[in-house]
Parts: C-alpha cells; sequence; structure tokens
C-alpha cells in the first residue's frame, strides 16, 4: 500500500526503496511532494518489497548499536543481487566528507521555512569549513538571519 501522508512515507521502507529505485535518491521532497506519493513507477516497484529482520542483523544492533541493513533484489529471470551496509552514512564510523555534507546542506536549505540566499549559503559551508578561522562567531548568526 503506498503511503497516502508524508508522515507514512517517510517510515515506509517500501515506498523508500521504491522511490530509490526510480529516482537514483531519496530525499526530503520525496517524501512531502504528492507527485511521488501517488507514482505509479513507485508504487509498482514498493509492492514488490518484502522487509524483515534478519536474525545477524538482529544480534549486530543488539550487541553494538549499529543499525546496518542488507537489501536482496530478485530480477524477473531469478537473478540475485545483495548489497550490505553494515553502518549508516554519516554515522562516525561512516562519515561523510566535506563535499557530501556541502552538498546535503545545499539540498536541505531549499526546504526551509525561509531559504537561505545562495551566496549566505555559499558562505555558510565556507565558515563552517574553516571554523578554526572564525574570530567572530557572529558571522553564523548573521549568515543564518540573512544579514
Amino acid at each position: 500500500m503506498m503511503p497516502a501522508h508524508p508522515i507514512e512515507a517517510q517510515f515506509s521502507i517500501p515506498y523508500l526503496i521504491g522511490v530509490a529505485a526510480v529516482k537514483g535518491d531519496v530525499f526530503i521532497e520525496h517524501v512531502t511532494d504528492k507527485r511521488f506519493l501517488f507514482n505509479e513507477k513507485i508504487g509498482e516497484i514498493a509492492k514488490k518489497v518484502n522487509c524483515y529482520v534478519e536474525d545477524d542483523q538482529e544480534r549486530t544492533y543488539k550487541s553494538t548499536g549499529s543499525m546496518g541493513a542488507k537489501v536482496e533484489i530478485t530480477t524477473k529471470s531469478g537473478k540475485k543481487y545483495e548489497k550490505l551496509i553494515r553502518v549508516a552514512r554519516g554515522h562516525h564510523e561512516n562519515p561523510m566528507s566535506m563535499n557530501e555534507i556541502a552538498k546535503k546542506f545545499r539540498k536541505c536549505s531549499v526546504h526551509a521555512a525561509k531559504p537561505l540566499a545562495v551566496d549566505h549559503i555559499d558562505r555558510m559551508i565556507d565558515v563552517f569549513t574553516h571554523l578554526e578561522k572564525i574570530r567572530d562567531v557572529s558571522v553564523i548568526s548573521d549568515l543564518v538571519t540573512g544579514h
């Protein structure tokens, strides 16, 4: 069943896998924009997704707190593909690069209640990349408030 509301989409693994397969990425607009929530291609893939917890993944989570995941895909011809991610991207054991963080910040900033100007986004990325060079932290609040 396809999610009818954004909150349902955020927690629907079948839906999110459908989005990833169709769009190549999953981001904020994919769980907030109704064009995606009612997309037929996404829905067709979501219907084919079965979710379950494997015992070894459950043991790993209980012993380490690491929430990994494994995805298995079986094609119509019976060929199988699988990928195991032991630690989610962005976790301290699998950190994002500064370029990945900047890219994500840019993508998130357009969804802010008061979107930032592009030049402020660029400046904020530069400031946070070089915090050790900042003499007055008020520059951060100025950038956030649009001054």
